[in-house]
């Protein structure tokens, strides 16, 4: 598979040129040579990279010698993530990933030690154990559809060591399970608030007293709110369609039906009433602006640690404690999990005081 041929220079030295060549099916599939000053340092170099090379899987691997992991990560969100319908937060974490330094390690021979030290330094640079432990999630399945759809023999098994070891090492870990709930008062600081701020309705100006207590009612995420269609509302039965509802495996097609209480109508009612029909959406706003919108309130407000996703928190714990069952949250919430739901359980008969939409 190798040879080694002289040359003697113009000065009269002697080099020596180590030479590997391999063919399959009588064409040359890798080529690979080093010149040295001495015969036997290029017969040990010889020896050490055909030994090299004949481990299953060498070979195809230095194909991808230039492959780098932000290549991966580039291809994976532009070929998947961004047509599958990932959510928002999915794709951007992909791109942050892209900008970091582990985007410029070469992706095939990437190891379990390289992968530790990325974890170490998201630490050191602040990232939580969830969020780092995201990167490896997101990394995982970058480099497993890699490794399958497009033939790249991609080190998953790295990622897999990297993820057990940072694990015992509590480098990563799961996210703290959050049981905010918004208070009665705080709750009317923002319907008070909200109720003297009635801009004019379009993408700059959400209705923000309503998607409150929508929130609220209906226990839907704000992208799923934003997306809600006057078309999917079905009053008879108390129902409306969620579309694209949030999915581990992507949010494209995943329709479902939820179940909307009584108090939830009145506010979609009076949307109906005061808020002009755009394009089609009951709420024909940016969900972004909404978010801007909703903590610059809690700012003036003095309202500390309240995110607008606790509202559905809000609004299961009231279905709860009116003595729903488990079965009976998830046809509003639409969580698939009962574990996830667990929490709600102990709230059951225990009504807290608590404040109502008034159109």
């Amino acid at each position: 598979m190798g040879t080694i041929n002289e040359r003697v220079q113009k000065d009269g030295s002697t080099r020596y040129r180590a030479l590997i060549r391999i063919k399959k099916g009588g064409k040359i599939v890798h080529t690979q040579s080093e010149t040295f000053s001495k015969k036997t340092m290029a017969q040990a170099w010889l020896d050490r990279t055909e030994a090299a090379l004949a481990v299953p899987g060498a070979l195809e691997a230095k194909q991808y010698d230039s492959l780098l992991v932000g290549d991966v990560l580039r291809r994976y969100r532009e070929e998947v993530a961004e047509t599958g319908g990932f959510g928002r937060t999915k794709v951007a974490h992909l791109k942050q990933l892209e900008g970091m330094e582990l985007a410029d390690l070469p992706a095939v021979p990437l190891t379990t030690q390289q992968l530790m030290a990325h974890l170490r330094q998201r630490r050191a640079a602040g990232a939580g154990p969830a969020t780092v432990g995201n990167d490896l999630i997101w990394l995982r399945s970058a480099f497993k559809y890699g490794k399958h759809a497009w033939g790249i023999p991609l080190p998953v098994q790295a990622i897999q060591e990297a993820a057990e070891s940072g694990r015992i090492s509590r480098l990563i870990g799961k996210s703290k399970s959050r049981d905010r709930r918004p208070l009665p008062e705080e709750i009317e600081l923002l319907d008070a608030h909200f109720r003297k701020k009635l801009p004019r309705v379009d993408q700059r100006t959400p209705p923000m007293r309503l998607m409150m207590w929508l929130a609220i009612y209906s226990c839907r995420r704000l992208d799923e709110q934003c997306s809600i269609l006057r078309a999917d509302l079905h009053r008879e039965s108390g129902t409306y369609l969620v579309r694209d509802m949030k999915h581990p495996d992507g949010s494209a097609g995943n329709h479902h039906t939820a179940l909307l209480p009584e108090h939830g109508w009145l506010v979609v009612d009076e949307i109906l009433r005061t808020v002009p029909d755009v394009d089609g959406r009951l709420l024909p706003v940016n969900s972004k602006t909404v978010s801007a919108y909703f903590t610059r309130a809690c700012k003036i407000l003095g309202i500390v640690d309240l995110h607008y996703h606790d509202f559905r928190h809000e609004g299961a714990s009231r279905i709860a404690e009116d003595g729903a069952t488990i079965p009976e949250i998830q046809q509003v919430t639409l969580h698939e999990s009962w574990s996830s739901l667990q929490i709600y359980v102990n709230l059951r008969g225990r009504r807290q005081r608590r404040v109502d939409f008034i159109p």
